[in-house]
């Protein structure tokens, strides 16, 4: 069947906003009028202007927090900057192994999005990067999501950019080439570990492997306040995680509501509501189902007090979603509720041995679906398999008794 002239368009449309194309139109001008350093040998220990770009989601962000920590002791001389999206400048704002953040808002186009991007961009690192000056840019990012990392990295004009690879993986879409100096690291090693290991492969030593968040005194009092008000006189203190990145992440408020009233039905609890504001009627659903056991924060309560809140919390259940990297990142034990099917690889990019919760205490409950293919099937996790999890860790964490 041959293809019609719009198709034909949109292929090469494609084609151009690829990064394999990306240094064809911006090397000369890079050349022109970037920062033109040197390449010398990388010296972690000896770099002076350092750039780490993590462009990703809350989840992904938050799963480098300990690497951030780790590399601030591996290059004690650099001033480190972190190129992150806009709307996670608030959660990183007081982490203090980084010396400066930078953020770049990716806009939607209804046409040409990806070309459009592109020349942002470029615009941005002419005002933003350039002046900075990098000697090296590190990429500590897996996949493509929302805007490469990678194109970032090479628009920065610094002479060294290094980046992870899955020697096992294609690179469909030519983004390796992009990058000076690939680390090869096996695809089914969780986002932290990868990390920690990329570190190590640059020199680094890691002393602990967990990850963690900081916040300012305000959001502490606020969010303490906001638990101990809600525990009421002696009541345990549960966060449900009613959000997800996708609909197809996300399960349904009524069964939350099945959970917490088992949950309520063995043990004096609360329940907390935690998500954005495209929650505010599921947080709803779940204060009319459990009356006054339940109060729902969502779109209530910024980011750096909604880290404070979870790190007063007894217990998280929710979906595979950026507040669930967060409680994990914060000591709080999680039930996450994954829709990864059960037959999936633990390189697939949603396996939760890849991308899961990142802490001691955790339970993770996947569909019991297999022979279906790469999906996300949260709608078929089961009740009864959620109840189990909860009263399993809520015993191993001290609510219940064993």
């Amino acid at each position: 069947m041959r293809s019609s002239p719009r198709d034909l368009w949109r292929q090469l449309v494609g084609w151009l906003a690829s990064p394999r194309v990306v240094p064809y139109w911006a090397r000369p001008t890079l050349a022109f009028s970037g920062p033109r350093l040197p390449a010398k040998p990388f010296d972690l220990g000896k770099v002076q202007r350092l750039l780490v770009v993590r462009y990703d989601g809350m989840g992904d962000l938050v799963v480098t927090t300990g690497f951030l920590r780790e590399l601030r002791q591996a290059a004690p001389q650099a001033k480190i900057s972190l190129l992150i999206r806009s709307e996670w400048v608030p959660l990183m704002r007081a982490n203090p192994h980084v010396d400066e953040l930078l953020s770049f808002k990716a806009s939607a186009y209804p046409t040409y999005q990806q070309l459009r991007r592109h020349r942002d961009a470029l615009a941005y690192a002419r005002q933003e990067l350039w002046p900075r000056r990098f000697e090296a840019v590190l990429v500590p990012q897996t996949d493509f999501s929302f805007y490469d990392g990678r194109i970032l990295a090479y628009l920065s004009g610094a002479p060294v950019r290094i980046g992870w690879t899955d020697p096992a993986a294609t690179d469909v879409l030519g983004g390796r080439r992009l990058l000076t100096r690939l680390v090869p690291l096996a695809g089914g090693m969780h986002e932290a570990d990868k990390s920690y290991t990329f570190l190590e492969a640059l020199g680094g030593q890691v002393r602990e492997r967990q990850l963690e968040l900081h916040w300012d005194s305000t959001a502490e009092e606020i969010g303490a306040g906001l638990a101990a008000k809600l525990r009421g006189s002696g009541d345990r203190l549960v966060a449900i995680g009613l959000g997800a990145s996708q609909a197809n992440k996300l399960w349904p408020v009524e069964r939350f509501i099945e959970v917490a009233r088992d949950l309520a039905a063995r043990m004096p609890v609360r329940f907390v509501g935690i998500g954005g504001e495209d929650l505010i009627k599921q947080g709803e659903r779940l204060e009319a189902g459990l009356g006054d056991r339940a109060v729902s924060l969502a779109g209530k309560l910024p980011l750096p007090k909604t880290a404070a809140l979870l790190s007063h919390c007894d217990l998280f259940v929710g979906c595979d979603s950026g507040p669930m990297h967060v409680a994990a990142a914060v000591g709080t034990p999680v039930v996450s509720l994954s829709g990864c099917p059960q037959d999936a690889p633990p390189t697939y990019s949603a396996h939760p041995g890849r991308i899961g919760p990142y802490c001691a205490k955790r339970r993770v409950v996947r569909p019991p679906v297999t022979g279906r293919g790469l999906d996300f099937f949260t709608e078929e996790i089961r009740v009864a398999d959620v109840q189990d999890a909860v009263r399993s860790l809520a015993a191993e964490a001290g609510l219940l008794p064993t």
